[in-house]
Formats: structure tokens, C-alpha cells, sequence
């Protein structure tokens, strides 16, 4: 503004470069999962809040994509099932195949509220669920692609699964491996 407006000649901050702080990439754990699972809910609305956040770390979704999840989006093949459809952010086609423990949720798929709302809910579960870190949707997503990769899928397919175009977008941010997989493979191989 400065110096397009000549209140200034030169730009006082050339030769400043400005590096973001690495981003701590959280996700949950299966025993996390199971936890949030297992948890007795008597309030309605946060039991249907829990359901969405499992049916979200079991099929990757993002919170955009589940809000438009119809029934007939959700495929099966050889009794696996699948939901193939294009993300509302960027066009990608992605083929997410339903995790065992989120299919009864996805067969009977709950109302969805409002992104704000489900978040709000989602810190008062992960508190009552004891989990290491605050969820929120998009840790879902995260925890999916995690859970896949340390169960030995290929990073080219996670990344199909969760509809990235580029697979270095699923390498930097959203699989991670865990201690004890990277032990077992090794050990495997000695």
C-alpha cells in the first residue's frame, strides 16, 4: 500500500524471508478409535456426533464430501464395501473402501450437522474419551489414511482414497507410520 500509494520508496521488508513453523500432524490410533467407540453416550446428539466422526475415520472423508454422501454413493464389491465419488474441493475422483468398524454407520447414514456444531461436540467427546489430542474433522481424515498405510497399503493407493492428485500431499501430511510398524517390518526381514 505504502509504496503503491508513494508514501513509501522501497519495500522495508525485501530480504525478509518468513518460514512457517512445521505443522504437528496429529491422528488417532485404532486403540483411540476403539475407545470412542466403546464410550457409553446417554445424550443423543453427541452419540450421533460420535457416529459421524467414526463413519469420517472410516471412509476419509472430509467434512464437505460427507455432507453430500448419499446412499447410493456407497458401492459393494465382493462384499467389500465403497464410496466412489468426486471431492466437492478439488474434482478429484476418489475410491474410499468403508473400514469394517464405520460400515454399520455408513449403511445408515446419520443427519449431519453444521461443520462448526459437529467440531464443538467433537472436543467435548475426544475430553470424554481421554484421547491424546482434540479431534476435529479433518483429524479424521488424517487417521484414515494412517490407519491404511500401517496396515500395508501402498502411499499410491491411500492417496487415491482420499482423492489427493498429488501423492506428496498424502506422504507429507496425511499417512503416517507408526513405531510399532516400522519394528514389525523390519523384524519381518532379519
Amino acid at each position: 500500500y505504502g509504496i503503491d500509494n508513494d508514501k513509501i520508496k522501497i519495500n522495508p521488508f525485501n530480504g525478509i524471508k518468513i518460514t512457517k513453523g512445521k505443522k504437528h500432524i496429529t491422528y488417532l490410533t485404532e486403540a483411540e478409535i476403539q475407545a470412542i467407540m466403546g464410550l457409553k453416550i446417554e445424550n443423543k446428539s453427541i452419540e450421533r456426533v460420535r457416529d459421524i466422526f467414526i463413519l469420517l475415520c472410516g471412509t476419509g472423508l472430509s467434512y464437505c464430501d460427507l455432507k453430500t454422501l448419499q446412499q447410493e454413493d456407497i458401492k459393494e464389491c465382493n462384499g467389500t464395501y465403497y464410496i466412489k465419488k468426486n471431492r466437492g474441493k478439488t474434482g478429484v475422483e476418489f475410491t474410499a473402501v468403508i473400514l469394517p468398524f464405520a460400515l454399520p454407520i455408513a449403511l445408515n447414514l446419520p443427519k449431519i450437522i453444521s461443520n462448526q456444531k459437529l467440531n464443538a461436540y467433537l472436543k467435548l467427546l475426544g475430553d470424554m474419551a481421554g484421547t491424546r489430542c482434540s479431534l476435529h474433522c479433518h483429524l479424521a481424515r488424517h487417521t484414515y489414511c494412517t490407519l491404511l498405510y500401517n496396515k500395508g497399503v501402498s502411499i499410491t493407493t491411500v492417496a487415491k482414497a482420499a482423492g489427493h492428485s498429488n501423492i506428496r500431499t498424502t506422504q507429507q501430511f496425511y499417512a503416517h507410520l507408526e513405531d510399532n510398524t516400522v519394528i514389525n517390518e523390519i523384524a519381518r526381514v532379519l
